[in-house]
């Protein structure tokens, strides 16, 4: 979000992050009639740190980094400095971290017969959303609407002001990937015990975001490290 003639200068304050998984509250989840739920955060970087505006710049990727300035060669010198001190610090926003549900038909596979540069069988990934995503994305970004409504003076009609999810758009989107070899009590619908040992393989575990059936509602790093420790102490009392 814009106001046009006002600053909000996020340089200031780099460790203002913060997250809410209000949206992930059972009352919050029945009332908008979700699946599941997810969070909101004030994420810094998020259209507002100089790598990321030049990342998004001409609606590029990372991969194709420079391909947003092949197209705009002002952007250099005094120049690149004014766009990024007109976007670096007059923006604000509020994101959202969505919890798709699990799909059988969304998964990885070996493209048998198909090869990579250094002759290794080629993985496919099949991904595809549920109409529940779409819904629960777009609760999301209107509840953001209303963070950013309900908290910033001085809204009027000169406000630059978007809101929307990115809802079947698997470009322009981050994932945590998870799921693929979950793990359970029956082997009937799981591929890992509870102890993420794969069913009758003594010596095989799994432990990164494979094995986890669903996000937890935001980013799964810790978790994962975590249950990997919890494993580990399982390993360790086998010794």
């Amino acid at each position: 979000m814009q106001i046009k003639g006002k600053r909000f200068d996020k340089s200031i304050s780099l460790d203002s992050d913060f997250a809410s998984d209000g949206c992930g509250t059972e009352d919050f989840i029945k009332s908008h009639r979700l699946w599941a739920g997810g969070a909101t955060y004030n994420n810094t970087s998020d259209q507002s740190l100089p790598i990321s505006l030049a990342a998004t710049h001409g609606h590029t990727d990372l991969d194709n980094f420079w391909a947003g300035f092949q197209g705009d060669v002002q952007k250099r010198g005094p120049m690149i400095m004014d766009w990024l001190d007109k976007d670096f610090g007059t923006r604000l926003s509020v994101a959202i971290m969505a919890i798709q549900i699990p799909r059988l038909e969304n998964r990885i596979e070996l493209f048998d017969g198909v090869r990579d540069k250094w002759n290794r069988t080629v993985a496919i990934v099949t991904k595809d959303w549920h109409p529940h995503d779409g819904h629960l994305m777009g609760v999301f970004a209107d509840y953001c609407r209303q963070i950013l409504t309900a908290g910033v003076p001085g809204i009027t009609k000169d406000t630059e002001f978007g809101s929307g999810s990115v809802y079947g758009n698997a470009v322009r989107i981050a994932n945590h990937i998870l799921g693929g070899m979950r793990f359970g009590t029956d082997r009937n619908d799981s591929v890992l015990d509870p102890n993420c040992r794969v069913w009758d393989l003594d010596n095989l575990y799994v432990t990164d975001g494979s094995c986890m059936p669903t996000s937890g509602g935001a980013n799964p790093t810790l978790t994962i490290e975590a249950n990997s420790f919890r494993v580990a102490d399982q390993l360790t009392a086998r010794l």
